[in-house]
């Protein structure tokens, strides 16, 4: 008797106890009423928690009988999903689709979702013990690495998610290397503890391998674009007891059309803006309402009684003397605290591009001392797991090269730490740059020991 898998999109079939459900055939019936069983019990704990279904296996056997073997069932969370397997025969199969249908109690408390499931079987609900399987034997292993290696990133993803006993288990039956998985070629020298230490340190207290220089004075900072339009804003902010706000919480056109002048653009930047927006609101000058934004993550600005207000208790960061507080204030803010992908105005997230910044600014400081190709820095200044983020956001018509820059460098530019040019121009609408390097500030401000 050989195992077979049996894989089913749940939504895509009637409820039971539907007029649909009635049109099927009776052993399509029966098979989504089992699916339906797994679904409750599977749902009823915790991601990761082993059940055992009160469902026997009903695989015909080579004498024409019933296996009427355990079945084992466990969610996943990433990606998510419903395992379930025999113990005995090793039939087994994956349940999508169920999120939010009539079988989903993941939204229940577990006390609660254990006893419907025992007031409707009659049974209380039975969690693996010794005999469960391991995350190996359970899901049909050469199957899953199939599948997950189609996707990298999700594949560490949901190995990053496991509980650490789990997780080892699971590396040890079979024999994959995680580090050389997730980090590939791009160490250069470091091992993982160390890769670990760059990507988790404390930049507010300095505390792993990369620093940030708490020393710097105006002059090195003021030609950056975010900090001096930043302190402009905090500035007027504080001279004038507030910025006006329009009822849905926007700056006023009069605060606007007073900063414009006072703020530093990049070049073309505000005719690009006025030639497609005849009266200019905060949300037309993305790079205006970004800095807003940029100020009061950082806990700088706040709205009180219909005015964007200075906080007190930091107003001495607009000092000229404090130039350099304020320009490391914001930039931690910006990398640690806001989503990296909201100056580029895109509605996807890059969680592991953002937690990738610091590996990208450690090899940065190594590669960008002169000019160096985009496309060529692309794949060097991130861990596989973050440019796989970037390559499944990557459409027909766009580049990844394109995101490096509006996630990466773009900001990293409007800190006055790299620059860039741009050779030809791919779009009329958009800023392209083929090459960039640093520039003097980048390793002023920023080092990295180990």
């Amino acid at each position: 008797m050989s195992a077979t898998e049996t894989f089913v999109h749940l939504s895509d079939y009637p409820a039971p106890e539907t007029d649909e459900f009635l049109t099927l055939t009776p052993d399509e019936q029966f098979d989504l009423e089992d699916y339906h069983t797994f679904t409750l019990e599977a749902t009823a704990v915790k991601p990761g928690v082993r059940v055992i279904s009160h469902l026997w296996c009903e695989q015909e056997d080579e004498y024409g009988g019933f296996c009427e073997g355990d079945i084992e069932l466990v969610r996943l969370k990433m990606p998510s999903e419903i395992r379930w397997k025999c113990q005995r025969c090793g039939q087994h199969g994956k349940i999508t689709g169920f999120e939010n249908g009539e079988s989903d109690l993941s939204g229940l408390p577990e006390e609660e979702a254990r006893q419907f499931v025992e007031d409707t079987y009659g049974i209380g609900l039975e969690t693996g013990g010794e005999e469960s399987m391991s995350f190996a034997e359970f899901l049909d292993l050469d199957t899953f690495i199939d599948e997950m290696a189609k996707d990298k990133g999700l594949f560490l993803t949901w190995l990053e998610h496991l509980p650490k006993d789990e997780k080892e288990r699971f590396l040890e039956e079979t024999n994959i290397n995680f580090d050389e998985l997730a980090f590939g070629n791009l160490a250069k020298g470091l091992n993982p503890n160390q890769i670990y230490d760059l990507l988790t340190g404390e930049w507010k207290s300095n505390q792993g391998p990369l620093k940030l220089n708490k020393d710097l004075n105006r002059k090195d900072v003021n030609e950056s674009i975010f900090f001096h339009n930043a302190r402009t804003m905090l500035l007027k902010a504080q001279k004038e007891d507030g910025l006006g706000l329009t009822q849905k919480g926007n700056l006023q056109r009069k605060p606007i059309s007073e900063l414009i002048p006072d703020c530093i653009w990049p070049e073309g930047y505000l005719e690009e803006v006025k030639r497609y927006n005849k009266v200019v609101n905060e949300h037309d000058i993305w790079l205006l309402h970004t800095t807003r934004i940029l100020l009061e993550v950082a806990g700088l600005l706040h709205k009180h009684k219909g005015k964007l207000r200075a906080v007190k208790k930091h107003a001495g960061l607009s000092l000229g003397s404090r130039s350099g507080d304020l320009y490391r204030h914001l930039f931690i803010t910006y990398f640690r605290k806001l989503n990296i992908s909201y100056l580029s105005n895109d509605y996807s997230d890059f969680p592991n591009v953002q937690e990738n910044v610091p590996f990208a600014l450690f090899r940065l400081q190594e590669l960008a001392d002169d000019w160096i190709s985009i496309s060529e820095l692309k794949e060097k200044i991130f861990l596989p797991i973050a440019y796989d983020d970037i390559l499944i956001e990557t459409q027909y018509y766009m580049k990844p090269e394109w995101f490096v820059y509006s996630l990466m460098l773009k900001p990293l530019e409007l800190f006055g730490l790299i620059e860039t040019r741009e050779f030809e121009k791919e779009s009329l609408w958009s800023y392209h740059p083929d090459q960039c390097r640093k520039t003097v500030l980048f390793d002023r401000f920023i080092s990295v020991e180990f």
